[in-house]
């Protein structure tokens, strides 16, 4: 009998009644699994949502809002901890002749087939994203500076290496990469961004189809 009572003091039941005519007995543990269960639901739609708005709807990286987030993150961690964090800025060589010689249907699976490979072939660790036409950035801690114009080298030939087909047409393009590494003479992580995208134009100035390691201030 104690069993049964205790039993029954820790499941209360509700009657659920329509137009006044018994249609079955709910119980609080069944409502509570329930409004656990709808929670949760409504987290993960959350995440989803926000996920999507952070995300560039061509290419499916991350977008450039996100981009600047994560690198006064990235900065900020650098400069308590002291460990070396890059950015890359990467831009496709002449893609307005992409655009203007295939169309821009072409151009799109050009950026969308380039998107996958800088996140293919990135560390799980990095932020890679769209900064804005043809441009992208990646964010990421980094050993030492020679390991940061390892990857930016590597990204170059894999780019150019790459066979592009939009219909009949197969072809190649370059890329030319900036990067700037982080050092505690920077006051901000906008001078570091300004860094990168000034060794990105030099790099393109140079010729293309080349990485330009920025010097620290």
């Amino acid at each position: 009998s104690t069993l049964s009572s205790s039993s029954a003091a820790s499941d209360v039941y509700k009657r659920q009644t329509i137009n006044n005519v018994l249609a079955g007995i709910v119980s609080y543990r069944d409502m509570t699994h329930a409004l656990r269960k709808s929670y949760f639901m409504l987290e993960e739609e959350k995440t989803r949502l926000e996920d999507r708005a952070n995300r560039d709807p061509l290419t499916g990286l991350y977008n450039r809002g996100y981009l600047n987030t994560q690198l006064t993150y990235h900065f900020e961690l650098a400069k308590r901890s002291g460990n070396p964090m890059s950015v890359m800025m990467l831009d496709i060589d002449h893609f307005k002749d992409v655009n203007d010689k295939y169309g821009h249907q072409c151009g799109d699976e050009v950026l969308k087939r380039t998107s996958e490979i800088l996140s293919e072939k990135s560390r799980a660790i990095n932020i890679v994203g769209r900064y804005g036409g043809e441009e992208f950035m990646i964010i990421g801690p980094i050993s030492d500076y020679k390991s940061s114009q390892y990857m930016a080298e590597r990204f170059r030939v894999m780019m150019k290496n790459e066979k592009f087909r939009c219909s009949e047409n197969i072809f190649s393009i370059t890329i030319s990469i900036g990067v700037a590494v982080w050092s505690a003479s920077f006051n901000s992580e906008n001078d570091l961004l300004k860094l990168a995208d000034d060794a990105l134009y030099t790099a393109k100035r140079n010729g293309r189809n080349q990485v330009h390691i920025a010097e620290s201030p």
